[in-house]
């Protein structure tokens, strides 16, 4: 490399000029320099005095110093040679390097660039170039430049890692994770590499579960859990989100590997205790539970869960449970220093009493229970009027009800029901006209027993109040059952904006009630509590309720005068149905002739029971529809028949050379089923009495009281408690064909196809599937297009004009069914006008004016 010598002292050289300088583990690493042009010599100083180097040589010493931590001797010799040749990368490279590790960011990020515009063809320098950025957190700049590096250092594991930093922070997970995955096929010894990745899957999960997209989430904690099997948190996740598809059996195993993992992990108790007894194993779950009670004291949640389950079970023990989980929350509560009371306003114009409700969307349950709350409030509570809180989703038709009524209805922003629906009511407690208001939920009603309470409290003279009347009333606050004086708490709205999150779950509001207002109104509440001794006083003597057996009870099905439906009078029954003589503990029974033969069905079913009574069909588009898709001889699937409404017309279309196998958990609405079809004269079909799902297994169902007005075809399976009934999946049929498979499972659709894949890939039948969860729509579409299918909405009115019965009275305005019809590709529609399905994120209301 030759050149002129200047001073250069060799005692102060720790290494031969062609050794390659160690790694160091800062900022930006000292990495190995390349090739660079000999220029002037350089002058150095030793303990032997001054001589003459190259740039080579000094380059050396100045690495050697750099590599031992003599950062300032490094920074001398680099200057020095920048003095000699401003253009020389190797000690622009270095001193960017440095600077870097000392927190000059703006010098290392001129250095590194001028060093990388000298040598363009240098890995190392874009590199370290890009580590700079990073530690600037310019991220898009340091993307920009790694790109070079990727194809100039094809083997290098450490680029493709820096380029998932950066992708990472400019919001591409789906980037982030391609290009670290291609770091660990780079350097799979690398566990640092394999457990970043693993975070970002982690990550993105979450990311795919609160837009609703289940199946995207499980594929990306399965591969968390892959890359960290010793772990315990991705299993916990991938576990919770199996829990959350209601995968019952596999939730529970993934559990119980996350607590082979970390043994005493209390929410891992609590959530394998809840997938237990969802799924039947009672004594299992409350095994779990109490071992989570045990090994954490202070374990609120896994108490709550106790309750829940002893509730029904042993209420005794139910009830301890239930003054633990409350007195855990007292004391967290007092061991808060409460902010200073505000100073209550001028009462000069509080002169209205208001009971605050909050209302969104078409659910029966709230919106006919908002009616009934309309008609009995001013009827309990004297001089006292409701208000409804509600967004653009309620049906006109019920806020026009409600109005005329009597109630109050307060418009507010569209859409906001999601994110801030619960905690509108609690708006009224900074209303200026307001003197006192009483929050309640729209699915419960007021009782002569709560009527005394709120008295006893107007009398006591305090400002707030709260009741709790039941063994699960462990909160401090339940977001139906308080009340207060107007303007004695801060302003809500702004507390209420930064609390509310759309993608929070339905305790959002009692959690606000307990960390915001309980702080403020405690020491100043009169509390009417039943269940916990020493917290509250009894409630005041009052007649029995015959609907509500404690105050804030949910009124789980209508009430006759609750059940009918908005511009709608209720009809007697036409001559043609006949009610069945009562038998001692069994439901009202009634049965009529119709379109498809002699059908029996449950006299106060508000949906399937009244349709049948009035029309004599249900929902006749889908059975009509289904014989565009099959023919005689076929074999279909029918995955939640209820009472057979579909079934008998299924079964006479496939005739006695086909086969229709139906499922219906329920055994209440299974009799009935295997009633109408052998009154039909069917002997076709192949009764299950079980769930279909993913996986073989067991799933508790709820038991309605079929003695009370109730839609009996919307039963959610996975409850805490109910009937324990097993879970089947359609590939452990063995089916020889299949050309229709159907499916009305109450949201859980996608785990009807996930257990029948096997026999979609084989058979590619039609699919019917219903569509009404929102939450779970985008997740079951994608799945169905993954699959290759083509995909149309079919919106069903249940009142269709050319009904069998020839009935003019239309009983369910503005209602109708939700399902996706999906064929395979090259299969046309037979209904040429049906909407098709754009993707996952389509809602079916974009499509509804169609209807």
């Amino acid at each position: 490399m030759g050149g002129p010598l200047l001073a250069i002292g060799t005692a102060a050289v720790g290494r031969t000029p062609g050794e390659r300088p160690m790694r160091n583990t800062a900022c930006c690493a000292i990495t190995a320099r390349n090739r660079f042009r000999p220029t002037a010599p350089v002058r150095c100083r030793s303990s032997e005095g001054p001589r003459m180097a190259t740039i080579e040589e000094a380059l050396d010493i100045a690495v050697d110093h750099h590599a031992s931590g003599r950062l300032a001797e490094a920074e001398i010799i680099y200057s020095r040679i920048l003095e000699v040749d401003p253009r020389c990368a190797a000690a622009l490279h270095l001193a960017g390097v440095l600077a870097c590790q000392t927190n000059r960011l703006d010098t290392a990020l001129d250095r590194l660039h001028r060093a990388v515009r000298e040598a363009p063809g240098t890995a190392a320098y874009r590199i370290d170039h890009a580590k700079a950025l990073i530690a600037a957190k310019q991220w898009t700049a340091a993307g920009a430049i790694l790109r070079p590096a990727l194809a100039l250092a094809p083997d290098a594991a450490d680029p493709w890692y820096f380029l998932a930093m950066a992708r990472h922070h400019t919001g591409d997970t789906d980037a982030a994770i391609a290009a670290l995955r291609h770091a660990c096929t780079l350097a799979p010894e690398r566990e640092d590499l394999t457990g970043r990745l693993a975070l970002l899957h982690q990550q993105r999960g979450q990311d795919h579960l609160r837009q609703f997209r289940q199946s995207l989430a499980l594929a990306d904690f399965q591969s968390a859990v892959a890359l960290s099997p010793a772990e315990s948190e991705p299993a916990f996740l991938l576990a919770t989100a199996l829990l959350d598809s209601n995968r019952f059996e596999a939730a529970a195993d993934m559990y119980r590997r996350a607590l082979s993992l970390a043994p005493a992990e209390g929410f891992a108790l609590h959530n394998l205790g809840i997938t237990l007894s969802r799924s039947g194993r009672t004594d299992e779950a409350l095994t779990v539970l109490r071992r989570g009670a045990r090994l954490d004291p202070a374990h609120v949640t896994v108490r709550d869960a106790l309750v829940q389950v002893l509730e029904r079970r042993d209420p005794t023990e139910a009830a301890l449970w239930s003054m633990e989980a409350l007195a855990l929350k007292l004391a967290r509560a007092a061991a808060e220093v409460p902010p200073p009371d505000t100073p209550p306003g001028p009462d000069g114009a509080r002169t209205r009493n208001i009971v605050a409700f909050s209302l969104w969307g078409t659910r029966e349950i709230y919106t006919q229970g908002a009616l009934a709350n309309a008609r009995t409030v001013p009827a309990v509570f004297p001089g006292w009027t409701c208000r409804f809180y509600h967004d653009d989703s309620v049906p006109r038709p019920v806020l026009a009800e409600l109005a005329r009524l009597g109630a109050e209805t307060v418009e507010m922003p569209a859409g906001s029901g999601p994110s801030h629906g619960l905690f509108w009511r609690f708006l009224v407690a900074d209303d200026p006209t307001v003197a006192r208001f009483l929050c309640r939920d729209c699915d419960s009603r007021p009782t002569a027993r709560e009527k005394a309470a709120v008295d006893a409290w107007i009398a006591s003279g305090l400002p707030f109040h709260v009741m709790r009347d039941h063994v699960l009333h462990t909160d401090l606050i339940l977001a139906g059952m308080w009340g207060g004086m107007s303007g004695r708490l801060p302003p809500l709205a702004p507390a209420i904006d930064a609390a509310a999150d759309r993608k929070a779950d339905r305790w959002q509001d009692q959690r606000f009630l307990a960390g915001w207002v309980w702080p403020r109104i405690r020491g100043r509440v009169l509390v009417h509590d039943s269940v916990h001794p020493g917290v509250g006083q009894p409630f005041p003597p009052a007649p029995a309720d015959p609907v509500s057996s404690h105050v804030g009870a949910k009124v789980l099905q209508l009430q006759p005068g609750d059940g009918a439906h908005v511009a709608a009078e209720r009809p007697d029954f036409p001559p043609e149905v006949v009610i069945l003589p009562a038998q001692p503990g069994r439901p009202m029974l009634a049965e009529r002739p119709g379109r498809h033969g002699m059908m029996r069905f449950f006299a106060k079913d508000t949906y399937i029971g009244r349709s049948l009574a009035l029309y004599g069909e249900y929902s006749d588009a889908e059975p009509r529809l289904a014989a565009m898709l099959v023919g005689p001889g076929d074999v279909v699937v029918e995955a939640g028949s209820n009472i057979g409404a579909h079934t008998v017309p299924l079964a006479r279309t496939v005739g006695p050379t086909g086969c229709v196998h139906a499922f219906e958990p329920q055994r209440v609405v299974h009799e009935l089923l295997a009633h109408n079809l052998a009154a039909n004269g069917l002997h076709n079909v192949v009764l299950h009495r079980a769930a279909v799902g993913n996986a073989p297994g067991r799933i508790t169902v709820p038991v309605p009281d079929y003695g009370r007005s109730g839609n009996f075809g919307a039963v959610s399976l996975g409850a805490l408690s109910g009937e324990p009934v097993p879970v089947e999946t359609i590939d452990r049929l063995g089916l020889d064909q299949l050309a229709l498979l159907k499916a009305d499972v109450e949201g859980m659709e996608a785990l009807v196809i996930e257990g029948a894949a096997r026999s979609i890939a084989r058979f590619r039948p039609a699919l019917y599937l219903e569509n009404d969860w929102e939450e779970h729509s985008a997740d079951l579409i994608a799945t169905l297009q993954g699959l290759g299918y083509r995909l149309w909405w079919h919106l069903v009115p249940i009142y269709d004009p050319d009904n069998h019965a020839g009935n003019p009275f239309n009983a369910f305005p503005r209602v109708v069914s939700l399902n996706l019809l999906g064929l395979p590709e090259g299969r046309p529609c037979p209904l040429p006008d049906l909407p098709p399905v754009t993707g996952p994120g389509q809602s079916w209301r974009e499509v509804a004016r169609l209807v």
